[in-house]
């Protein structure tokens, strides 16, 4: 779903696990975004164990931030791709961390560059949220003016650097022209101007959680953590550490939120929510440690050992804290069962997740898993779908195929798509359709399942069903234009 990445790495990464057929092109992707997981979250629990000096806490949090990925019982929409548009999310901020505590070393500063440069190249918006994060953090983390100018200014400049590098490298010398750049950053003007937008509901129930609570919790340990930084009371390497690990996480919450506030479906809180979970369990530890005395040089305090609060006496004499410090760690796994939108119903967490093949179905649950064959997942395709393909390739070239499984045809056939990027199965841009109705030829299907009615409507004015241009297969039918 290009659409939703916009990003230009994937297509050239993903090329390389393009198989025979869409059978195999669709075990290649399982093999892919499972790879992806493991790395993801094995990195996101080594970084969070080392952040909170605790390996409960630590996977914990990922163990939520996993189950809250799955938001649908529809075969292969789930897990999110959110591991594939913040790839080098926790490579990022444990990068800011190391550049925060070791200021004047140089290399740790080229990796964040470069790691932040592949970033943006694989997902322009989340990486450009990713650079304003870190940029954020090394300016409150410098002692001097000057030195807070300059560091988010060399960041962004190397970072832009090593990214046009890597583009040129991959798409050659169009990435320098002015169409390049304005096609880079063009999706962002769709979702500013409402495309996809949701009204934020402000119905009291666990829409406080996402629309409030959590942007205020965040707001609040951004100050914190910042004023630490800027303020240069944490003396620490472990509390320096920690601050910008903290405010790396609330800051990239805070633009978040801003993304949430535009599509307020809470499927995009939850597939969208480990650095809020985060931030929830840096105030849960908070408030153990800190709530009997305030919260007077916390930094420090928060970063040394976790054993000194079973020597506190207030803790010593409390069993209700004593009982909360035992469970904390389990109170962000609740989200897991609870995870619902009246507005947008579907299975969410724990109830989405077991509806596929894997082993927590297996042991947890008998429910079959809702897809376990490949017409669920791409369609079948006739050998006279590849004669009528490969016929108007010889004669047409390139020719638009208006079918929202698409790349299968083309996989199949081993043909090029007409457009710029494959659609996804909803969206079919009104700029793609006048661009195809450019073409003497279009390919469609034969029934009304697999393009939408609006389409059809659409292109109904310049183009008429005719077999006589090309033919007629199991599948597809040509539409030959009107004034040819």
């Amino acid at each position: 779903d290009f659409v939703t990445q916009y990003g230009i790495g994937y297509g050239p990464l993903f090329a390389l696990f393009i198989g025979g057929d869409g059978a195999t092109t669709v075990v290649n992707y399982v093999l892919f975004m499972s790879s992806f997981l493991a790395l993801f979250f094995t990195s996101a629990f080594a970084f969070l164990r080392i952040l909170f000096n605790s390996s409960s806490l630590a996977i914990v949090i990922a163990l939520t931030a996993f189950f809250l990925q799955f938001h649908t019982d529809r075969a292969f929409y789930d897990p999110s791709s959110f591991i594939t548009r913040y790839p080098l999310l926790i490579l990022n901020i444990w990068l800011v961390c190391i550049c925060v505590c070791k200021p004047s070393h140089i290399i740790p500063h080229i990796f964040l560059a470069l790691s932040l440069a592949v970033s943006i190249f694989l997902n322009t918006e989340t990486g450009i949220l990713q650079l304003a994060s870190s940029g954020i953090i090394l300016f409150c983390a410098q002692k001097h003016m000057v030195s807070r100018v300059l560091k988010p200014v060399m960041l962004a400049n190397g970072t832009a650097l090593l990214f046009i590098c890597l583009a040129a490298l991959l798409y050659g010398t169009g990435v320098f022209s002015r169409a390049f750049i304005i096609g880079l950053f063009e999706p962002f003007l769709w979702y500013s101007s409402g495309f996809g937008a949701w009204p934020i509901n402000w119905e009291f129930g666990w829409e406080f959680l996402y629309n409030f609570l959590s942007p205020a919790l965040c707001l609040v340990a951004y100050a914190l953590t910042t004023r630490c930084l800027i303020l240069d009371e944490c003396t620490s390497i472990k509390a320096r550490f920690f601050c910008a690990g903290i405010g790396s996480f609330s800051v990239l919450s805070l633009l978040l939120t801003i993304k949430y506030w535009n599509m307020s479906i809470s499927a995009l809180w939850f597939v969208n929510s480990l650095s809020f979970l985060v931030i929830f369990a840096f105030w849960i530890n908070i408030s153990i440690r800190f709530w009997p005395h305030g919260i007077s040089n916390w930094s420090e305090s928060y970063s040394s050992n976790s054993q000194k609060l079973k020597r506190d006496f207030f803790y010593q004499n409390s069993k209700w804290l004593q009982f909360f410090n035992k469970q904390k760690v389990f109170l962000l796994f609740v989200l897991v069962f609870v995870a619902n939108d009246e507005r947008n119903p579907s299975d969410y967490g724990m109830s989405a997740y077991l509806n596929y093949r894997s082993f927590g179905n297996s042991v947890f649950s008998n429910k079959p898993p809702s897809c376990s064959e490949g017409a669920c997942v791409f369609p079948n395709i006739h050998k006279t779908d590849i004669e009528l393909l490969s016929k108007v390739k010889k004669q047409y070239a390139l020719t638009p195929l208006l079918h929202n499984y698409d790349w299968a045809f083309h996989i199949k056939n081993k043909s090029t798509s007409y457009f710029t990027f494959m659609p996804s199965a909803v969206l079919f841009t009104r700029d793609m359709i006048d661009h195809a109705k450019t073409a003497k030829i279009l390919i469609v299907p034969r029934d009304n399942l697999n393009v939408t009615t609006e389409l059809r409507n659409y292109i109904d004015a310049d183009f008429i069903p005719s077999s006589v241009s090309c033919g007629l297969s199991r599948n597809l039918v040509c539409w030959q234009k009107l004034t040819d």
